[in-house]
């Protein structure tokens, strides 16, 4: 039977756009909390992620392998309503995204 993750982000000031898609599931859903992201061409950092909830709180965010149409198989993580909140391990930057597809190997733990 094939299982599938629906990504559902709402609209706000921080993804204006929201986002709403359908990815294949390739394995059982994990909690994720720190991972390698590179939001920038040249420069990796390590982050911790959360879910975006309603006010902003602070969630476990999940994890699953899915079916990537054209690359393969990829992690995708996933949050809240609102998203994935990534902090910097060092502090020195916040980022928000509607979520992430990364290679496996880029989850810390």
């Amino acid at each position: 039977m094939n299982r599938f993750i629906t990504v559902l982000v709402d609209s706000d000031d921080a993804i204006p756009e929201g986002c709403c898609l359908r990815f294949r599931a390739a394995g059982e859903s994990f909690t994720v909390s720190r991972i390698r992201y590179s939001a920038e061409a040249d420069r990796t950092a390590v982050y911790r992620v959360f879910a975006r909830g309603a006010g902003d709180t602070r969630e476990p965010a999940r994890a699953c392998l899915v079916d990537d149409s054209g690359a393969g198989v990829a992690l995708l993580i996933t949050g809240a309503q609102r998203g994935l909140l990534l902090v910097e391990d060092t502090g020195d930057a916040t980022l928000v995204e509607p979520y992430l597809l990364i290679d496996r190997a880029d989850v810390i733990d």
